[in-house]
């Protein structure tokens, strides 16, 4: 049996576990055996990848990723309006807290609640009885009345990527299927001596060319990539997260196995398999040039994201119509006054067309001309 390759522990079939090349929580699928113990994918996972998927989960959420298990975590954001919305897995947002505000209108007085829900607005009208106790509770909570605004303002993105736990799960997915490769992990001694021992960091930032020869286009993908080389001693990674974010991993400084070329790639929004060609043309002067900051540039990273972000605001309005025109039917045969399996008289019928319309309206005026 292997060793674990960062414990060194003899790997057996009880604590062999399965480790996903990619970070299940950001949208990977491929796993491997053989390459850590239970305990360090346990603790790995908690620490490093957990700090990966905590800095991508705003482009997590707004590529609506696939994972295997679970969901990313709804996430709270500033509007450039200086509002607090929290945006969900499933698409949608909804107020970040609940609030109220009392609105006079012609003399007369209403109560406008932000909420994510009617079960949260109705615990809001509680409150509002302790300051008004003459009001009828009872009365204001068959009176509300559910409605949907859009905001107009941007969500602010904080993408900053970057620091020793994000880093070494990057070196460790390049790692891991350099391992998958049939390469030692104790020969990735650059590797080793960051992920093992808090050595050096073997990575840097790099967008200086597109290392990704046939990239498809419109496709947020995942890749990880190796490229062993003896005639130069290099065993060099290379690992890109949404098409945005690419890093080169220096693996080996003295590699002397056969020449190798592995990479894994994934569409995250789909969860399907790519294959790509994946070329590392770089020497040691370019991994230590990379190491300080020499091989990236913003302006490229900015084109690398306006490349990809139109796929999510495709999938974000194609979401958002869909889940309006289904709410809309159902409220609107909900409350038409007709029962399930009925025929649909006139008057009912002029009344769902009158209801579907009503929920319709703040959606198409979002979409109105000027």
């Amino acid at each position: 049996m292997d060793l674990c390759s960062l414990c060194e522990i003899k790997l057996t079939t009880e604590n062999d576990s399965r480790e996903h090349i990619i970070p299940n929580s950001i949208g990977g699928r491929r796993k491997i055996k053989g390459f850590l113990c239970q305990n360090c994918n346990s603790t790995t996972g908690a620490e490093w990848d957990t700090e990966l998927s905590k800095q991508l989960n705003p482009l997590c959420l707004i590529f609506f990723i696939q994972r295997e298990r679970g969901s990313p975590p709804s996430q709270t954001f500033k509007t450039t309006e200086g509002r607090s919305l929290t945006l969900h897995s499933k698409g949608g947002m909804s107020p970040a807290k609940v609030s109220f505000e009392e609105v006079t209108v012609d003399g007369k007085s209403s109560i406008r609640i932000f909420a994510r829900d009617i079960k949260e607005a109705k615990s809001i009208l509680k409150g509002v009885k302790n300051k008004h106790p003459t009001i009828n509770i009872e009365q204001l909570v068959s009176d509300l009345l559910p409605t949907e605004e859009y905001h107009s303002g941007m969500l602010e993105f904080d993408l900053a990527f970057g620091g020793p736990k994000s880093g070494k799960a990057l070196v460790k997915s390049a790692l891991c299927l350099a391992h998958s490769a049939g390469v030692a992990s104790s020969s990735c001694e650059q590797a080793i001596e960051y992920l093992r021992r808090d050595g050096n960091p073997c990575f840097g930032y790099y967008n200086e060319q597109d290392l990704v020869e046939n990239r498809p286009l419109n496709i947020p993908l995942h890749c990880v990539a190796i490229q062993g080389d003896p005639d130069s001693g290099l065993l060099l990674g290379y690992v890109e997260y949404f098409g945005i974010q690419r890093m080169v991993v220096c693996l080996s400084e003295n590699y002397v196995g056969s020449k190798i070329s592995k990479s894994y790639a994934i569409d995250p929004v789909k969860g399907a398999e790519l294959s790509l060609n994946i070329r590392i043309p770089l020497n040691l002067k370019d991994v230590y040039a990379a190491y300080n900051y020499e091989k990236y540039d913003p302006i490229k990273m900015q084109q690398c994201f306006e490349a990809v972000i139109p796929v999510a605001l495709a999938m974000s309005e194609t979401r958002e119509r869909d889940r309006v025109i289904s709410e809309a039917v159902k409220f609107a045969f909900k409350n038409c006054g007709a029962n399930e399996g009925d025929l649909i008289t006139d008057a009912q019928y002029k009344k769902l067309c009158q209801l579907m319309a009503e929920k319709l309206a703040p959606y198409l005026l979002r979409h109105k001309q000027p």
